[in-house]
């Protein structure tokens, strides 16, 4: 008798289909809407294999009724989690966690490039203990309709976001709303770190953070807007009033955090380097 465990390794073949975009590769090639950077794994992040999965459920919305799963990926090495929700609303692909979701699959982040570049063998992954998987084994099992996902229609979709420029985000923040202190706060770290580039660069690395729905990084490049696909960890705040508390005096950092105001993703160690922020207003 195949346990639900192995009947679901089994389901994740469809990542093979979903590869990364050719080298050379134009704007001419069939659905591609921009031309498309050299395709190494180098290059190649979750986010262009997401990219793939949120273009094909976009195109077959009857799934959400049929599949009705909520799943959760975790990815290590560096970490991230990835939602793919089949069961509220119009569906969703996007970056963060989920509080209840029915299946998790958990893999190193080189191991699931690996698998989506049909390089490693999801069933190997997982006997080897590579690739975990919890919760309703009966649900993962429905990741069988990923397979049917088109190669070149992924592949295009993955060539859009490629193409964006390193700082770009996923995809544009919302312009924070009116009565928000954002403004004036993003304005001042930016005038900070111009000031001072020494500040960004004693990071040792890339910044993420998440405030409602608006999204800003900071690295050795210094300030920039949206989400970055190479950060390094990840700050994200339940409520404007938890970031600007922050930015008034960063030693609230813990107590926000032990009070569950601030989720940090990733290496937890740079999240701790954020006395740039202190006192900005």
């Amino acid at each position: 008798m195949i346990s639900g465990e192995v009947m679901a390794s089994q389901m994740l073949d469809f990542l093979k289909e979903v590869k990364p975009p050719p080298a050379g590769a134009s704007a001419s090639a069939p659905a591609a809407a921009a031309a498309a950077p050299a395709g190494d794994l180098g290059d190649f992040q979750p986010i262009h294999v997401f990219a793939g999965m949120r273009d094909h459920i976009e195109k077959h919305p009857e799934l959400i009724a049929k599949v009705a799963t909520v799943y959760q990926w975790k990815l290590t090495n560096p970490e991230s989690y990835w939602i793919l929700d089949l069961k509220n609303g119009k569906g969703k692909v996007e970056e963060g966690k989920v509080d209840k979701p029915d299946t998790t699959l958990e893999l190193t982040q080189s191991d699931f490039l690996d698998m989506s570049a049909g390089k490693a063998d999801p069933q190997k992954l997982y006997f080897g203990g590579k690739l975990k998987i919890g919760g309703n084994l009966m649900a993962s099992q429905k990741l069988e309709f990923l397979k049917s996902i088109d190669k070149e229609a992924a592949k295009a979709a993955a060539m859009k976001v490629a193409a964006q420029p390193k700082s770009a985000a996923a995809s544009a923040s919302p312009a924070p709303s009116a009565g928000s202190k954002l403004p004036e706060i993003l304005k001042a770290l930016k005038g900070r770190l111009e000031g001072n580039a020494g500040l960004a660069k004693e990071i040792g690395g890339t910044l993420q953070f998440k405030v409602g729905e608006h999204t800003f990084n900071v690295s050795a490049n210094g300030f920039a807007e949206g989400m970055n696909d190479k950060r390094d960890a990840t700050l994200t705040f339940k409520e404007e009033d938890a970031f600007v508390a922050l930015i008034q005096d960063a030693s609230k950092e813990q107590d926000l955090f032990m009070h569950g105001q601030i989720r940090v993703d990733g290496n937890v160690l740079l999240a701790k380097k954020i006395g740039f922020l202190n006192k900005l207003v």
